[in-house]
């Protein structure tokens, strides 16, 4: 095993590495020590091992429970080279839907042979990681992949004793019939009841028959890449139970394990919390530091800091990822708004309205020690990022406003039905449409995050694997979505933002159904110093459907503002 990269954030260690052909991704707990339990985590289809799901998914083990957690590119994904077989495959996948014929079954025989040959690799590189002395042998190891992840996972977890619980999903019985039969160990098991790729019949086969004593299913409603976001805690319990918690030996069948499992961890030996600041009210409120560059010790004070605000409202701002790269220039502070992810919501609720968590990310300023602080915010997060802009300018060093829903600020006509009207004839665009228009019939977090899943294809130029798996990363509150709207701002908001001397920038997707192009270009004038640009080929998500594009503008313009704040 050869490592070719290693940054750190938010304590955090993230290492690249090669293992002969294959390339992969270890994440640790920086300046770690002794040995720890391991998470392998398997890609899904049209992803590779830092797709951003994986990458939040691997922090949250790390900084949560000391975990350490691999990943490594599939066979013909990520960093691989594809074979002429792989490119052949998948031009006759794109032919075969774009005329509207099933393709579950040929991705079924597709992932079984790319199992055959992923699973020596990952056995090989497991073989690497426990030489390592903060991982070590006799540590218990666990498994995570949907999709392909669980077409490579099943047949790796029934080959592999020192593997010892897994959480699958997403995938049939017909492929993996005799390798299911030797999986003892406990699993959970994801189903989505209205999956268009992987029969409802065949999941259930699958999961009946793994050979496991401690087998939980969990059926949601939605298509195969809306995986609600909270299976992501049922997850992380299921790993403390049988990683920590001494569970796995306990109720598992018989089987070949290479050592005992280690005695429960001295309290926050595997734990490490995450940043926290006081809010307006003394609230203790979680933020996230995403950073890989390298030049913490430049004698110019380091990474340029940017507040990033997540839309939504109250989404988990893992849906961010990490901006199309722009944690490798600047020091991205995520913070967790309130009722959103680790920050709790407050009573009452009205403390959590976009105007009065103006005042969180004043505090949050002064927490970081900057003089002036850089914002972007997404989405909704484009309202808290304007009330922070209209209510302490002075402390504004330069504001990205990304796909700005701007109805409410400006009174040009929204060219939302337009765009629209273009797009009409996709099956799935056109029930999200009809989804959208009916609006949330919800009063809890689950139905209002299903309702979330059938309108994401609203949100995305397109909506490839790509664009679906991003959609399923990040939940939802419903409650602090309800909180976020529940203070009107102030009349005469739009001319106060005639008073931010800061320079903005305003970033429109051409395709953007939900917040339109002509309002967010009226928006643009409203600010001294604001300009605005869109985007070709792109929807509400402009670092995941065009990241070039994205990072060309956000770095050009973050580029002019001072480097020390």
């Amino acid at each position: 095993m050869r490592f070719t990269s290693q940054t750190t954030s938010n304590r955090v260690s993230e290492r690249l590495f090669t293992l002969g052909d294959v390339t992969g991704v270890l994440w640790s707990p920086a300046g770690a020590t002794g040995g720890r339990p391991l998470v392998l985590l398997g890609h899904g289809g049209g992803q590779h091992k830092k797709a951003p799901g994986l990458v939040a998914r691997a922090n949250r083990y790390v900084t949560t429970h000391g975990f350490a957690v691999a990943a490594i590119d599939a066979p013909a994904y990520g960093d691989r080279p594809k074979t002429e077989q792989d490119e052949r495959f998948s031009a006759e996948l794109r032919e075969r839907a774009a005329a509207g014929q099933p393709i579950g079954q040929q991705i079924a025989h597709h992932n079984a042979k790319l199992a055959a040959r992923a699973v020596p690799e990952w056995q090989a590189t497991l073989d690497a990681l426990q030489e390592l002395d903060y991982i070590g042998t006799g540590r218990p190891v666990g498994y995570w992949g949907v999709s392909l992840g669980s077409a490579i996972g099943v047949p790796l977890v029934a080959a592999e004793p020192r593997i010892t619980a897994a959480v699958f999903g997403l995938a049939g019985h017909d492929t993996l019939a005799d390798a299911v039969a030797r999986v003892t160990v406990p699993v959970e098991f994801l189903l989505q009841w209205d999956d268009e790729l992987v029969p409802r019949d065949s999941a259930l086969a699958l999961f009946d028959a793994f050979a496991s004593r401690d087998k939980t299913l969990h059926a949601n409603p939605g298509r195969h890449a809306g995986v609600p976001g909270f299976e992501l805690d049922s997850s992380e319990r299921f790993f403390t139970r049988h990683l920590v918690e001494g569970g796995a030996h306990a109720t598992a069948a018989p089987r070949a394990v290479a050592a005992e499992r280690p005695s429960p961890p001295a309290a926050g030996q595997y734990r490490q919390a995450t940043p926290t600041f006081p809010g307006f009210d003394g609230a203790q409120l979680h933020y996230d530091e995403l950073y890989r560059g390298d030049n913490d010790d430049d004698d110019d004070g380091g990474a340029l800091p940017l507040i990033a605000l997540a839309g939504g409202a109250a989404r988990d701002p893992s849906y961010l990822g990490d901006l199309a790269g722009l944690d490798t220039e600047q020091r991205l502070i995520v913070p967790h708004l309130r009722g959103v992810g680790r920050s709790p919501l407050p009573d009452p609720a009205e403390s959590a309205s976009h105007w009065r968590q103006a005042e969180d990310i004043e505090h949050l300023r002064a927490h970081l020690g900057l003089e002036q602080v850089p914002l972007l915010g997404h989405s909704a997060g484009t309202r808290l990022a304007i009330s922070y802009a209209a209510r302490f300018p002075e402390r504004l060093a330069g504001l990205v406003l990304v796909t700005p829903p701007a109805g409410y600020l400006v009174d040009v006509p929204s060219d939302t039905e337009e765009l629209i009207d273009r797009r009409r004839g996709e099956p799935a665009f056109d029930a999200a449409v009809t989804a959208w228009a009916a609006g949330p019939d919800a009063n809890d977090d689950d139905a209002f995050n299903a309702w979330w899943s059938r309108v994401a294809p609203l949100g995305y130029a397109a909506w490839t694997a790509t664009e679906q798996a991003h959609a399923a990363i990040g939940r939802t509150s419903f409650a602090a979505n309800r909180a976020f709207f529940s203070v009107d701002p102030p009349h005469d908001l739009a001319e106060r933002l005639g008073r931010v001397t800061a320079p903005v920038l305003i970033i429109a997707g051409a395709q953007d159904y939900s917040a339109g192009v002509a309002q967010a270009i009226a928006l643009a004038k409203l600010f001294p110093a604001g300009e605005a640009v869109t985007i070709e080929r792109c929807g509400h998500h402009p670092w995941v459907e065009q990241p070039t594009a994205f990072r060309h503008e956000v770095d050009q313009f973050l580029s002019t503002l001072p480097h020390r704040l």
